[in-house]
């Protein structure tokens, strides 16, 4: 009676232990499980906000700079006060700017083309009147002398020693005295002698007198046919 006692204790605490392995095995595969479940579910739900998340966050960034940019500009012209109505009178003033520009370039050019008109302007008599003048500080008097040397004739074109305002001076004002120099040069221009005269005008290193007797002149000789200086000799 008391060896069967103490089988029964013995089987009761040999099953016991073994249901408590068996729960505890079972407790830790039902944990395990539930543990490889809950990783499986983070794992999808990194990987759907690493992969589904990144795309949309790609689809979005351009948007996302664009709307950043257009703030950033509106913010600026806000601070700078500049307004469409602003955009209009700079593009209108810019255009204003360009149009006097181009009227300016368009006064240059008429200056440039005045220039060079007045350089290929003709040689009148003011411009002669200049030339004496620049050579001997005084505007003398100019007078075509025929001269004959050895039986044939010649013309001169004679500086006298008689100058602007002047006693002797046979010109009543410089007007009469500047149309009388304007005939001499159409004279020289006609028969091809200007561009003759100025060049010995230029080389010559005479000096009018009239304190002397005879007076002194400076004459400049002139290239003529006969024919050429009848027709000179009687037009004077």
């Amino acid at each position: 009676m008391r060896y069967f006692t103490l089988f029964q204790i013995l089987n009761v605490l040999t099953c016991t232990i073994a249901f408590t392995n068996i729960a505890i095995t079972t407790k830790q595969v039902h944990s395990l499980k539930k543990s490889t479940e809950l990783w499986g579910f983070f794992d999808d739900l990194f990987k759907s906000r690493t992969s589904g998340g990144d795309l949309n966050d790609k689809d979005k960034q351009p948007r996302q700079d664009r709307l950043e940019e257009d703030a950033a500009i509106r913010k600026t012209n806000d601070e700078m006060g500049f307004s469409e109505k602003d955009l209009r009178k700079e593009i209108e003033r810019r255009k204003a700017a360009d149009n006097l520009g181009g009227q300016e370039s368009n006064v240059i050019t008429s200056v440039s083309s005045s220039e060079e008109e007045e350089e290929e302007r003709e040689f009148d008599g003011y411009m002669l009147r200049d030339a004496i003048y620049s050579k001997w500080g005084e505007c003398y008097d100019l007078e075509f002398q025929p001269v004959v040397t050895f039986g044939f004739r010649e013309l001169y074109l004679n500086v006298m020693p008689f100058r602007l305002g002047g006693k002797r001076f046979r010109h009543k004002t410089e007007l009469d005295y500047l149309c009388h120099l304007q005939a001499v040069v159409e004279i020289l221009e006609k028969y091809d002698q200007l561009d003759y005269v100025l060049a010995q005008l230029e080389e010559t290193n005479k000096k009018p007198r009239a304190g002397t007797s005879p007076l002194v002149a400076v004459p400049f000789r002139l290239s003529l046919t006969e024919e050429e200086l009848d027709k000179i000799l009687r037009n004077m």
